[in-house]
């Protein structure tokens, strides 16, 4: 990240959780989530990633395609999965004091938003990278939380150094849409949840 847009400290404790969040994972820092959150083998993720759901504001279409999910194309010179779709997100840095604090600098950062609140979490995506330095291979375990969250608006301004482009996708378009099969899970759940949220207001 440049680190050139950064949220508004002021007012960053003003910012609402749905109590059915589980808070003590968004108020934990890096290094307590990384303690406490292991991988299938038992073993310590070696990075904490967080990814943030947005749901386009206002009336949904009036062709009944429902609501419309940010997704951002990850830029083509991207050393890892160039050229596809995925939410928001991005590492929870030694700055950052808890997770929320992460969700809501790199929603600023990837999109221009201001987060507005909290709504629920998503299912979590535990994922692997291999990389390969000098003829040596470096394998590391990422787990990515993920949370449904509203802004303040709609205007998205991509940070051009990670990505490329952006759409409002409604659910429809998903199959159609090139991004992982993890996550396309979570993009899946996003959809689910925010239809139970609509249906239960």
């Amino acid at each position: 990240m440049d680190g050139t847009r950064r949220p508004n400290s002021g007012n960053f404790y003003e910012i609402p959780v749905d109590p059915a969040i589980e808070i003590s994972l968004l108020t934990s820092s890096r290094e307590a989530l990384l303690e406490q959150k292991k991988s299938a083998s038992g073993s310590r993720y070696d990075t904490l990633v967080v990814g943030a759901a947005i749901f386009k504001n206002g009336a949904h279409p009036q062709d009944g395609s429902g609501p419309r999910l940010l997704l951002l194309k990850r830029a083509d010179h991207e050393t890892f999965y160039p050229g596809v779709f995925e939410i928001p997100g991005g590492k929870v840095e030694a700055q950052d004091a808890t997770v929320k604090h992460a969700v809501v600098r790199e929603v600023l950062e990837e999109t221009g938003l201001a987060v507005k609140a909290f709504l629920t979490e998503l299912v979590p995506m535990p994922y692997t990278t291999v990389k390969q330095v000098e003829g040596r291979t470096t394998t590391k375990q990422t787990l990515q939380l993920n949370y449904l969250i509203t802004c303040s608006e709609d205007e998205v301004k991509l940070c051009a150094e990670e990505h490329s482009e952006y759409i409002w996708a409604a659910a429809g378009d998903v199959d159609g849409i090139k991004m992982t099969d993890e996550m396309r899970r979570v993009v899946c759940d996003a959809f689910d949840r925010a239809s139970k949220l609509l249906r239960d207001r």
